[in-house]
Order: structure tokens, then C-alpha cells, then sequence
């Protein structure tokens, strides 16, 4: 445990990364949500 990413160590980069990860998640979700309703 004693090789944890240095993004996981500081707080302050916690609110940034958190927040383009949700919109990169939410993005693929609506991408999926789309190519889903176009398919067959």
C-alpha cells in the first residue's frame, strides 16, 4: 500500500480530478445511452 498515486495523497487535486472524472463518466454514459436508442 505503500504505492498509492500521488493524486490519491494530496486533497487539493481531489476536487478537479473528481469533477472530470464524473463529467468523462457521464459523457460515456450519454454516448452509450445514444448508441443504444440509434441501434436496433
Amino acid at each position: 500500500m505503500a504505492s498509492k498515486p500521488s493524486i490519491l495523497l494530496e486533497p487539493s487535486c481531489w476536487p478537479q480530478n473528481e469533477l472530470i472524472i464524473s463529467s468523462y463518466i457521464f459523457l460515456c454514459f450519454c454516448i452509450h445511452d445514444q448508441r443504444h436508442s440509434y441501434l436496433p
